[in-house]
């Protein structure tokens, strides 16, 4: 499994090229995305890397449920569609949830998180490419619910964006796509600095097989499953 090491440390050197033209200084957040991946692989990444700090990917709230305690101690983004029938159990489980796609969903996740009485980071998930086959805030529901943000929710803090794009088949066909979540969160953060907590938003964008063009063109978070760990199962 040292591939799995050799492929970290390669990422991490690709990010730092990327980010050499990317519009920001901040830094990039890598998320290992566990899917479906043997245990023994995640830890083997944990444990090899004992000098960072792991955080995990998370599509599936059972799953990681299952493995949660089996793991070295780390942070985990829920990244996975997320149905309002599991939302009590992502607020006591997730560090953070990045895939808010509906303002119906952030009132579950508030009342749950009020209920526990622990305050969780959330992001809020944009259908940026407008794909009818993937969910997702659209631009003019994004800005409405931020605006609306701090009178509506007290246990929820908004610290960022997520989009999944529509599948172009040619990563660079995504570039625009990422070059407007970016400006759309930055634009946000101007008119509405106050419901980011004065914090600028992450910008959670760019997949095993894009993530450099995410990380130029502005991602402080990105999501790599298969690059890392190679393929699932």
């Amino acid at each position: 499994m040292e591939e799995i090491k050799t492929r970290y440390e390669e990422i991490l050197h690709r990010i730092q090229v990327a980010k050499k033209v990317a519009p920001h200084s901040r830094k990039v957040t890598l998320l290992a995305v566990s899917k479906k991946q043997p245990l023994e692989r995640i830890l083997f990444l944990q444990e090899s890397c004992l000098e960072d700090s792991i955080s995990l990917g998370e599509n599936y709230v059972q799953e990681y449920r299952e493995k949660r305690d089996r793991l070295r101690p780390h942070i985990a983004h829920l990244i996975g569609a997320l149905q309002s029938n599991k939302a009590r159990e992502a607020v006591a489980l997730f560090d953070c949830i990045e895939s808010v796609h509906s303002e119906k969903l952030a009132g579950v996740l508030e009342k749950e998180a009020a209920r526990i009485e622990r305050q969780i980071p959330v992001f809020l998930q944009i259908n940026i490419s407008q794909d009818s086959q993937k969910s997702g805030l659209s631009e003019t529901e994004f800005l409405k619910l931020v605006k609306n943000w701090p009178v509506q929710h007290r246990w929820l803090l908004l610290r960022g964006v997520m989009t999944i794009t529509m599948d172009y088949g040619e990563p660079q066909r995504v570039r625009e796509d990422y070059r407007r979540l970016y400006n759309l969160a930055e634009s946000a953060f101007a008119q509405f600095p106050e419901s980011f907590g004065g914090i600028p938003p992450e910008i959670s964008m760019g997949m095993s097989g894009d993530f450099d063009i995410a990380v130029e063109e502005g991602a402080t978070v990105i999501r790599v499953g298969s690059a890392l760990f190679g393929p699932r199962g």
